[in-house]
């Protein structure tokens, strides 16, 4: 009888120590194809090249003028202009959608920043252009949240 239990539970413990583990295998597995799709998606899909361009300048002027350097935006004031005008007269990607205020929120970002640049050139106080840039930043936030990727 005795004999009869322990080849049992030899038999047991042997067919648990060789059976793969299944489930963490599985589970190792599944990120790496659900990353393989997503790097496949994002490579397909068009950005906003116009977009893309005048955030890229609307950061590098903005970011340093909230640590009080305003050479960044004195200097690039009418590339800023230039690429607002760029992405409100860029077609709109095929895979992107506007909300229908669109249009009337990047005619006010293109004035903005022009104003924003004939300030910068009649010399204007560091606190007026920072009150502009402010305000086209925020401009900025109201028609990047109109511009949706389907």
């Amino acid at each position: 009888m005795w004999q009869h239990l322990i080849l049992l539970f030899s038999v047991i413990g042997l067919a648990a120590c060789t059976q793969p583990k299944s489930d963490s295998k599985t589970t190792e597995q599944k990120p790496e194809v659900a990353k393989s799709d997503a790097q496949v998606s994002s490579k397909t899909l068009k950005t906003w090249e116009a977009l893309d361009a005048f955030h890229n300048v609307m950061a590098e002027t903005y970011h340093p003028l909230e640590d009080g350097d305003f050479k960044p935006i004195r200097a690039r004031a009418g590339e800023l202009a230039a690429r607002a005008k760029d992405w409100a007269d860029s077609p709109i990607p095929e895979n992107y959608v506007t909300k229908p205020e669109f249009k009337a929120v990047m005619d006010s970002l293109v004035k903005e920043s022009q104003a924003l640049a004939e300030m910068i050139a009649k010399n204007a106080a560091d606190n007026d252009i920072k009150a502009a840039l402010t305000a086209l930043h925020d401009r900025f936030h109201q028609a990047e949240a109109m511009c949706i990727r389907k």
